[in-house]
């Protein structure tokens, strides 16, 4: 998958940082800019601090962003990231990233998967979660 998407060093921008009374302005423009890979942050409140974006919101950019052949890595800080695997499919998420921590297997997934861990987390808990063993792992702020 990610082979598919990466033509050499990429910028990812978080659309958590834009304006969002001008969503789809600022993605066409980053779009335009040459940006194909979209990082879409959904916090629930209990994993990290804030409610953030969702299925909703990505259910409308999704067809901004595909038309210009971009593609959306949804990054999922929730507690139980497999209840968000099916609508963020659904709404047009191409890729999931998820916090190992939370999760206690990838049965369910149907979208392409990457794992990540916060910084907290020890390095040898990374490497041995069953988890990540199954995906490739990244780490995250």
């Amino acid at each position: 998958m990610w082979d598919e998407w990466i033509r050499g060093p990429e910028v990812e921008p978080s659309l958590y940082a834009a304006d969002f009374s001008r969503l789809g302005e600022q993605i066409e423009i980053l779009l335009a800019a040459g940006a194909r890979i979209f990082h879409f942050d959904v916090g629930d409140a209990h994993f990290v601090p804030p409610v953030t974006i969702g299925p909703i919101v990505l259910r409308w950019i999704s067809p901004i962003v595909h038309r210009a052949g971009g593609r959306l890595d949804c990054h999922l800080m929730v507690d139980e990231p497999a209840k968000h695997f099916e609508p963020v499919a659904e709404a047009g998420g191409d890729s999931v990233t998820f916090h190992f921590e939370v999760a206690d297997d990838v049965e369910s997934l149907t979208t392409p998967a990457t794992s990540s861990a916060s910084p907290s987390t020890p390095r040898a808990s990374r490497r041995t979660s069953p988890v990540s063993q199954a995906l490739s792992t990244s780490s995250c702020a």
